[in-house]
Formats: structure tokens, C-alpha cells, sequence
């Protein structure tokens, strides 16, 4: 491998520099030969992790471009602009693809000790802030604006980057349009409108400001329009927006703290901060309508309590299993073999174990909700999220989910979301590829998707994190197993409960969404009656 440092690396400073010529003439021939030879260059091995990191954004960054080009003549309303994400499908799983290998070098080499100067740190951060920006608006284009709001969630007061803070508030934004809590979304807004308000007023340059000014203006007009300066130019603390109770118990403070710090809370506050005061679930479903004879909304709102509960239970299972750093007395007078890997066993390990399996069915859940709220036609005992989510299994259903995105970006965004958890393979076109161990659209879950495989199927063994030496001199490890070290196993459970947070969300977005276009239907002569609901108090909720 060469020793040239990356950022000075002179073959990719040039394509670097044709990407930016053939965008700006409009090129697209140009263009699909410069994505075609970045993808090259990103794959071959004899560069260095982060040239091909680079490699592996530049090809991104223009073939995002492209899309947008082509996109142009078909995004003339809001069904328009889904019809065309639809028929570019195939151009966005390439980018995606693309653009999570950039990240996935990068985050690597940030992590690992190998004695990085000063000066390359900053170059390494400089490139961080602008693949999170690019990564963030790529999401949010299709339909996944809690997504988009996490990856752009990395830049705050220390972190200040004007072209990531102005992201981050007109993200925010939309994320708050979406919401159906007045209260909250006022929170959200005030939030939004000052990471707008600090990039326009930062000294920091970013190039696209000027291009930009005319966008951020509006996003802050509208905002001034809705909450009003007097509100917006007061200081506020999370504390001025909610109260929380100092009563609280040690042992539940400290479980609702590691909940908002992970952002794993049913609130859309916990996508805006990551306190203990955001630390509780809130979210639910917007009011629905029916005819007044149907009972299907009562159904909608049980189902509803299940997805819920079964999500906040294996989120509680998970911390438990987390924090369960002594020896459990049901794991004593246990006999059991050492078989000298290092294995870890116990009741900690088996409760995050029980997460793990709780939390992925919830995705079937969401699917069942979907089928019944949407009517789609599919049976009860073959509805899943394979049998919905995939194009080729669903051609005979009386409607197709992805028809009714076409009206639904939530919905469409959940398409998307459901694309990494079916854990698709593609060809280097960006189609999909049928056959196993190609190239993932997302490399993270492939990785829960073989532990849950191994769980349910096979053989899963967890390895203390302090002997991951194991797993680079494997002739120890257990051939049987599928091996994990505890902080691997730690952080994919971390991030499936994130994916399954992501799908409730859009969930009740996409309902949202689907009630206001009911509404927009409805005739004048139509008398909607309310039926007003109760809460299910929470000291009944135990074994009698």
C-alpha cells in the first residue's frame, strides 16, 4: 500500500475534481463513468481504508447527483416526487450501498489506535461532517427523517459545522411537521429554528451558503410564523420544557438516563435531546377515523399496545442484561464445562438474548398493523414483513403497500427502512441480487441478521470483549458456533432496538399521514362523532 496520506493522494484529488467538472456541465455520461471508476478504486484492496473510503464517498456524492438530474423532470408534486424515488430504486441502493462502506472505513480508522497526527484528525473530522450531511440528506429523501435526524445529531455546540447545524434544524423540522403532538413539535421547532439561526449567523464559510440563503430564510420565516420572536428569542433549557420528578427512584433514574442517552425512548423529544427529563414513551397513535359501526380503530389501538409494550420490555431485558455484573443466584449450583474460549454465560446474557428475539418480532407486528389499518388483503397466518416489504411476493395482493406510499412518504420511508431488515444483496447496478453473501445494503444489519440466525437456528457464543485476540488467531474458537465478543453483541442490540424505535415511528407517522388524506376527502355534509379513550393506568399493569 502506498504512504501517500490520503487526503494528498493525487489520482484521487483528480477524479475528485473531473466529479465536480461533469456536475457542474451536467454530464451525465461523464458522469456514469466517473461513478463506475470511483467504484473501482473504492473495491481495489491495494489502497489504503481511508483512499478508499474516499473513493467510496466521491462515487456516492455523484451518483446521488445523478439521481437528481435525472429526477428533475418528475418531481412536480408530492406523488410525482415518490413516483420518481420509486422508479430510480435501483440508483438510490447503489448510493446507499456506497455511502454506508464510506462510513464504515472511516468510522474504523477514527477508532483505532493507530498514532493519527493532528493534522490528518482534523482532515478525518472535516470528511466525518460532510458524509454525515450527504448520508443524512439521502435518508431524509427517502422518507426516513428519524434516521436523517439521528446521523446529523453528531453536530451540536462543540461540534460547529454551519452546513451540518443548518441540516440538522431543517430536518428537525420536518421531523416536527410530521408530529401529530402540538407540544412537542413547539419544542422541536424552537430547536430547529436556533441550529438554523447559529448557521446563518456563523463566521464559519461553508460553500453552499449563498446558494442556501434564500432556503434557510424560509425555514425560519415559517417558524417566526408559527411560534412567534417573543417565544423563539428566549433562552430555554430542556428544564423550561419539562418537568421531571426528583422522586424518581436511583435504580429508575439510571435506567430512563441510559434509555435517553441511547435514544431509544417512544419520544420524539429523545430525537432532540438525550437527558433523563426525555426518558419516558409517550407516542401513540393520532386519533383515527371509521364508520360508526366498525370496531377496527379499538382492534388498531390493542395491536398498538402490544407493539408497545413488547418494544419498552425487551428495551428493559436489554439495560438488564447490560448492567447484571454480579453472578444471578438461578445461575448457581449450574453445572457447567469451561471450555477455555472464554465464553460468557449467565442470565444477563440470556435477557439480552430474550431482547434480541422480542424486539425482531416486533417488526412483524408493525407489518400485521400495516396490513390491517391499510387493508392491504393479506392473510393473518402468512402477513409478515418479508411477505409485505418485498416487490416479488406481493404482485396478487389487492393493494400493494408501495402504491399506497405514493401518497405516504412515512410510508415510503418505512419501504426503505424495511429494505435493510430484509438485508437485501445487490448487484453493482444497484438491482437486487437473490443470491446470498454478495454485496449488503447495509453492512450492520447483515451482522444482526446472521446473530439472530444463529440464536434461533444454530449456535451463538459470546466471547468476553477483553479476548477478542481470539478472533484474530480463530484456531481456539469454537467451529460449532457463531462467535461474537460481548461489545460486538452489545452494540448490535443497540442498534436493532434503533431500527425497531425507526419503524414504530414511521408507524404512526404513516397513519398520521393516511387520516389526513381521509380528512382532505371527506365531503361537507360528513358528521364526524369523537370517541374519547382512556388511559390504561399504569398500576394495572401486572399479574393478578
Amino acid at each position: 500500500m502506498s504512504n501517500t496520506k490520503w487526503y494528498e493522494d493525487e489520482n484521487l484529488v483528480n477524479l475528485s475534481r473531473k466529479c465536480d467538472e461533469v456536475y457542474f456541465d451536467q454530464d451525465e455520461e461523464g458522469m456514469c463513468i466517473l461513478v463506475d471508476e470511483c467504484y473501482r478504486q473504492a473495491h481495489d484492496l491495494k489502497n489504503t481504508n481511508m483512499i478508499r473510503a474516499r473513493y467510496f464517498y466521491i462515487s456516492f456524492t455523484i451518483q446521488s447527483d445523478l439521481i437528481d438530474l435525472k429526477r428533475k423532470k418528475s418531481r412536480n408534486n408530492y406523488k410525482d416526487s415518490i413516483k420518481s424515488l420509486k422508479f430510480y430504486e435501483t440508483d438510490f441502493q447503489k448510493s446507499l450501498y456506497l455511502a454506508r462502506n464510506a462510513f464504515e472505513l472511516l468510522a474504523n480508522e477514527m477508532e483505532e489506535d493507530n498514532n493519527i497526527s493532528q493534522n490528518e484528525l482534523i482532515y478525518m473530522i472535516s470528511f466525518q461532517w460532510q458524509l454525515s450531511v450527504n448520508y443524512a440528506n439521502f435518508f431524509y429523501q427517502n422518507g426516513r427523517l428519524v434516521k436523517a435526524v439521528e446521523i446529523l445529531s453528531i453536530f451540536n455546540s462543540k461540534n460547529v459545522f454551519p452546513m451540518g447545524m443548518a441540516q440538522l434544524g431543517m430536518k428537525l423540522y420536518e421531523l416536527a411537521c410530521c408530529h401529530y403532538d402540538g407540544g412537542q413539535r413547539t419544542i422541536m421547532l424552537y430547536k430547529a429554528y436556533h441550529y438554523i439561526k447559529q448557521a446563518i449567523e456563523s463566521d464559519e464559510p461553508f460553500p453552499e451558503k449563498a446558494e442556501m440563503n434564500n432556503l434557510l430564510n424560509y425555514y425560519s420565516n415559517n417558524i417566526i410564523s408559527m411560534l412567534g420572536h417573543n417565544y423563539l428569542d428566549k433562552a430555554y433549557t430542556i428544564r423550561d420544557f419539562l418537568y421531571f420528578s426528583d422522586d424518581m427512584s436511583v435504580e429508575a433514574t439510571k435506567y430512563w438516563e441510559w434509555v435517553a442517552k441511547n435514544k431509544l425512548a417512544l419520544n420524539l423529544l429523545n430525537d432532540v435531546f438525550d437527558s433523563v427529563e426525555v426518558g419516558y414513551d409517550p407516542l401513540y397513535l393520532p386519533s383515527m377515523s371509521e364508520d360508526i359501526e366498525g370496531k377496527k380503530v379499538q382492534y388498531l389501538f390493542g395491536l398498538f399496545n402490544q407493539i408497545k409494550q413488547e418494544y419498552v420490555s425487551a428495551r428493559f431485558l436489554a439495560y438488564e442484561g447490560f448492567n447484571t455484573k454480579e453472578p444471578h443466584f438461578s445461575d448457581k449450583r449450574v453445572y457447567l464445562i469451561n471450555t477455555l474460549d472464554y465464553p460468557i454465560y449467565g442470565i444477563g446474557i440470556e435477557k439480552i438474548k430474550a431482547c434480541y428475539r422480542a424486539v425482531y418480532s416486533v417488526f412483524d407486528k408493525i407489518a400485521f398493523f400495516l396490513n390491517e389499518y391499510f387493508e392491504i388483503g393479506i392473510k393473518k397466518n402468512i402477513i409478515g414483513y418479508v411477505r409485505l416489504f418485498s416487490p416479488d411476493k406481493n404482485a396478487n395482493d389487492k393493494i400493494r403497500i408501495l402504491d399506497i406510499a405514493e401518497n405516504n412518504y412515512p410510508l415510503f420511508g418505512m419501504w426503505w427502512l424495511f429494505k435493510d431488515v430484509r438485508n437485501i444483496n445487490i448487484n453493482e447496478d444497484g438491482t437486487v441480487n437473490k443470491k446470498a453473501e454478495y454485496k449488503h445494503i447495509d453492512n450492520v444489519m447483515t451482522k444482526i441478521s446472521k446473530v439472530r440466525n444463529a440464536m434461533e437456528h444454530g449456535y451463538l457464543k459470546i466471547i468476553d470483549t477483553y479476548c477478542k485476540e481470539l478472533f484474530i488467531d480463530d484456531s481456539r474458537l469454537d467451529k460449532l458456533a457463531y462467535n461474537i465478543s460481548f461489545e460486538d453483541y452489545e452494540k448490535l442490540t443497540l442498534q436493532l432496538l434503533k431500527y425497531v424505535r425507526e419503524a414504530i415511528v414511521l408507524l404512526v407517522f404513516s397513519v398520521k399521514r393516511e387520516e389526513e388524506i381521509k380528512e382532505s376527502h371527506r365531503s361537507s355534509d360528513e358528521i364526524l362523532a369523537p370517541m374519547y379513550t382512556d388511559k390504561y393506568d399504569d398500576e394495572w399493569k401486572h399479574i393478578y
